[in-house]
């Protein structure tokens, strides 16, 4: 077979030849695929070199934010040095700006000046977990469940009073609750800011609203079938027996389908036709299952 380069050789190549700037690579949703196998050997070199510390192997030295470790790959090396021929697959070597002489016998490291990013959703469904030996080379930041688009957070879910940021906290705080009391494996059925998108409501106005076959397929679907599946006692009204029948009782009394759920407001209750619920700033009290990875040269600095 032949030899095709991918977006991971292609910037480590850059990189190597382009020391006086910065390359970075963004894997986007990293837990889609078995992380740790797609890595295969570059999973060693997500670890760098620390500083003050060095690495003198064939004649080269290797400093600070170069990877620790090195691996052998004879086909990205022939790629690095721009082989064309088999005569040059043992005799071409190339200096890199960096002051590294590269030849048939050096070894694949990432160098300072290419970083990598990914990003992580906990919530999906169907994805593999990082172990912990993969996720100790990368710094990882957690990406807060907020919203700060206003056409999205206070978009009135269509038919009743109620701003979707203000249904989404509550929900949310509930299966937190539920959490805390003993029910596992609930902190990432969370809603997400974008879990629907709002629309306008027309072309005659500037209003946004969540419609309601959205909030009604998407959203009370996720909330029977998903997020309390195996507790629908503790948040839907009583005589409520299936996804039907819920579907049934929300064109009938809107939000009434909930219990044990602050789903009301001064003017009434949830159900009526009224202005909208602005969404409270409720952002400390909720986390969200998103993060973003980062391996970069100043990690173990």
């Amino acid at each position: 077979y032949k030899f095709k380069p991918g977006p991971f050789s292609e910037i480590l190549k850059k990189a190597l030849k382009d020391s006086s700037n910065n390359y970075v690579l963004v894997i986007e949703e990293i837990n889609r695929g078995n992380a740790a196998a797609i890595f295969g050997d570059i999973f060693q070199l997500l670890d760098r070199i620390e500083k003050g510390n060095s690495d003198k192997i064939g004649g080269n030295t290797y400093t600070e934010g170069w990877s620790d470790y090195f691996t052998m790959n004879s086909e990205l090396n022939d790629y690095i040095r721009d082989v064309q021929t088999k005569e040059e697959k043992d005799t071409k070597a190339i200096e890199l700006p960096s002051g590294i002489h590269f030849n048939s016998n050096t070894g694949i490291r990432l160098p300072p000046n290419l970083s990598l990013y990914a990003t992580m959703n906990t919530s999906d469904q169907n994805v593999f977990t990082l172990d912990t030996a993969f996720q100790r080379r990368w710094n990882m930041e957690l990406v807060k469940n907020e919203c700060d688009d206003s056409t999205q957070s206070s978009a009135v879910i269509e038919n009743t009073k109620i701003a979707w940021d203000y249904f989404r906290n509550e929900i949310n705080n509930k299966i937190s609750s539920l959490s805390s009391n003993g029910f596992s494996s609930m902190e990432d059925k969370r809603l997400g800011p974008w879990f629907v998108k709002s629309e306008l409501k027309d072309n005659s106005t500037s209003e946004y609203i969540i419609k309601e076959d959205q909030f009604k397929n998407k959203v009370l679907k996720y909330l029977w079938d998903d997020a309390f599946k195996f507790n629908h006692d503790e948040v839907f009204a009583d005589g409520i027996t299936d996804f039907e029948v819920l579907l049934k009782e929300y064109d009938a009394q809107g939000f009434g389908i909930f219990k044990n759920l602050d789903l009301n407001n001064n003017s009434g209750s949830a159900s009526e036709k009224d202005s909208p619920v602005k969404p409270e700033n409720d952002s400390d009290k909720l986390e969200n299952d998103n993060s973003i990875l980062e391996n970069t040269a100043e990690d173990n600095s």
